[in-house]
């Protein structure tokens, strides 16, 4: 998946950008989620909400990784263990901030 590639490029706006295509993509789309899951697209986003400097990638992959699993519980257990606590913690700490 070529677009995945762009989530780890050294310029910030394209990370963004890229991120933003995948949370359209991804939205209410089983088959796209396990396409973004099977090609570590997950850890890219991950590694870009909790590492980029940039707070723009930050937030686009935070918003990527929710259309990811936003009212789609399948996808959610179709991850490997470590990126289904991961997620939960995430969304634990989101709404705790909220």
């Amino acid at each position: 998946m070529p677009l995945l590639n762009y989530l780890k490029s050294p310029h910030a706006g394209i990370r963004s950008r890229a991120a933003e295509v995948v949370s359209t993509v991804v939205q209410n789309n089983p088959k796209s989620q396990q396409q973004v899951l099977d090609n570590q697209g997950l850890e890219y986003l991950l590694f870009n909400f909790t590492k980029d400097k940039d707070i723009t990638s930050r937030t686009k992959a935070l918003g990527a990784i929710s259309c990811m699993f936003l009212l789609q519980a399948s996808s959610l257990s179709q991850g490997r263990d470590d990126e289904t606590l991961t997620v939960n913690v995430l969304c634990i700490s989101m709404v705790s901030t909220v």
